[in-house]
């Protein structure tokens, strides 16, 4: 569930369900889109309940749920988690692990001062020239000349610098020169004189393999069928990849090619600003570093956590502890004794393949080779643990369809035709796969018409 304010400043929930199908795949659906009063947890509680009644899903059958880190949302005492837990103990909360990542890069990026700094430049730019046609005309021009790549305000922003620093460099220089404006001139060579800088190329190239690698894990946490044990396993190896990248070595080879970039760009490497290599590498690269390190364990560690560890185990046939049986067949209500009896048959089964084999091509191969009616339990623990949100971007997703729904032109429709527009538009798979005769006969038989459809 998420809320995001459409074009008339009504604010609008999103409700996805997230379960495993009959042919054990899974799948994320949106079953409601609703406007709301006011954002208070008992009222976006009641929002949701009253979607889930009416496609009649049983809140009994509910395992889990996942939202962002707003505190009306998972706040631990009045949240709509914790409100919900109330009706359903069951059903786990988790903090959107996308939702957790982009937290601690932005955290990581604010905990040093210069760091904070380069960002800042980093935005002066985009807003200097993109708020102004003319100089981005310039600077388009400029581009053409070196035959670099275009810049778009799409490109990630460390990227777009990286790409078209000599661009932006002659683009402000062009600026300066062409101007007649006191303001933009002024403007123009204090970005100058900020980017021109040892200082700021090497936080340009010290930052962006670690960003890139955080955007493509970031990416991946947002695949509508991924499971926690595959998101958690990547999460970890991010981390293990940070704390790679924190040695002397790396350090010093990021110094390397950031002096030979400055070379390249005819920035002078050995101003007066230019910091010490020692102190840049201890208080602002490993802090960095050591930031996100910590801020990974401390936000991906959640309540589910144990949960997701020993659904791993069972995913590689290493057997739980005794504790763990228990708690996971406490949370998938199944007998603990059944459930481990089974997990002993399914590890010495050689017709399911112990080499990285993955949630969901486990749930397809216990059905297609009928061992679903085998090891029920497991089964029943595989599904309702696949059933288990990672993210809620699928709401976020569904909201990317609210601005071409409900725009500007067309912000007087009914709530209504809104909501049907949006199942239609974001359910287009199953829309598709309906029988559009049946359709337009129901539509016939709904009330009476003058037009003869032929039904």
């Amino acid at each position: 569930m998420d809320e995001a304010t459409d074009v008339t400043h009504h604010e609008q929930a999103a409700i996805i369900v997230r379960y495993v199908d009959k042919d054990m795949t899974i799948q994320e659906r949106l079953i409601w889109v609703t406007a709301v009063e006011n954002t208070t947890a008992e009222n976006l509680l009641q929002t949701l309940l009253g979607a889930l009644k009416m496609v009649e899903i049983d809140t009994s059958k509910i395992v889990s749920q996942c939202y962002d880190g707003a505190a009306n949302m998972s706040g631990g005492i009045s949240g709509v988690q914790s409100r919900l837990k109330e009706i359903q103990p069951s059903a786990i909360y988790m903090h959107c692990f996308g939702h957790c990542l982009n937290l601690v890069i932005a955290d990581a990026m604010a905990e040093v001062q210069s760091t904070r700094n380069f960002f800042g430049s980093v935005q002066s730019i985009y807003n200097f020239i993109e708020s102004s046609p003319h100089r981005h005309a310039i600077l388009e021009s400029v581009m053409k000349r070196l035959l670099t790549d275009k810049w778009t305000c799409r490109a990630e922003a460390v990227n777009s610098i990286v790409e078209n620093l000599q661009s932006i460099l002659q683009a402000l220089e062009e600026i300066t020169e062409r101007t007649t404006r006191p303001r933009v001139m002024a403007e123009a060579q204090a970005l100058l004189k900020n980017i021109s800088t040892f200082e700021f190329v090497l936080h340009m190239v010290a930052l962006q393999p670690m960003l890139n690698k955080c955007k493509i894990v970031s990416n991946f946490l947002q695949s509508e069928d991924l499971d926690l044990v595959t998101a958690l396993e990547t999460v970890a190896s991010l981390k293990e990849n940070l704390l790679q990248m924190r040695s002397d070595e790396e350090a010093s080879a990021i110094f390397s090619r950031a002096k030979t970039l400055c070379d390249g760009l005819c920035i002078d490497a050995d101003i007066p600003r230019r910091p010490r290599k020692e102190e840049w590498k201890v208080r602002s690269y490993f802090q960095v570093i050591d930031k996100a390190v910590a801020d990974i364990d401390r936000r991906f560690n959640q309540e589910a956590t144990d949960i997701i560890r020993t659904c791993g185990k069972i995913l590689r046939k290493e057997k739980p502890s005794d504790d763990e049986f228990n708690k996971i067949a406490a949370q998938f209500d199944v007998p603990p004794a059944e459930l481990k009896t089974e997990f002993e048959l399914y590890a010495t089964d050689e017709g399911i393949s112990q080499a990285n084999i993955s949630l969901p091509g486990l749930l397809k191969h216990l059905q297609t080779s009928g061992r679903d009616n085998v090891y029920k339990c497991l089964a029943k623990v595989l599904i309702g643990f696949a059933s288990m949100p990672v993210t809620s971007s699928s709401a976020e997703r569904a909201f990317s369809k609210m601005g071409i729904i409900k725009s500007k032109l067309r912000s007087t429709m009914t709530q209504t035709r809104f909501i049907s527009l949006m199942l239609l538009s974001v359910e287009r798979e199953l829309v598709s796969t309906m029988d559009t005769d049946e359709v337009l006969k129901l539509f016939c038989e709904k009330t009476h018409r003058r037009l003869d459809f032929g039904f």
